[in-house]
């Protein structure tokens, strides 16, 4: 979350630092808009969210993860399995990712 804050050197703040010169005052102010209500939400969540579910075991659950999985899927998944293969995907598919958009966008900056 820390990333995504921060007017200037923050996630939103560096996508604003792209917008064309004709829309720039504009992104810029939206981008100072959403690094404030990420800024509040995250505190939201950790106030008030965190306070309610403090010594809870688990807000969501596997238990349950795994009966909605199977609900929407029809299958019994290995859910730590198929959070593993979720993850090496990601990282197996990240390179190629950035090399993509390095060839599009051969001077946009990595976020």
């Amino acid at each position: 979350m820390q990333e995504w804050l921060g007017a200037e050197n923050g996630g939103f703040g560096r996508l604003a630092a792209d917008a064309p010169q004709d829309v720039a005052a504009e992104v810029e102010a939206a981008a100072r808009e959403a690094t404030r209500a990420f800024a509040e939400l995250g505190e939201w969540f950790e106030r008030e969210y965190g306070a309610q579910v403090a010594g809870a075991p688990d807000a969501v659950g596997h238990e349950r993860y795994e009966r909605f999985a199977r609900y929407y899927t029809g299958a019994d998944l290995d859910l730590d399995e198929a959070h593993a293969y979720g993850w090496s995907e990601f990282h197996r598919l990240l390179p190629e990712m950035r090399a993509e958009a390095a060839r599009i966008l051969p001077d946009a900056r990595d976020p």
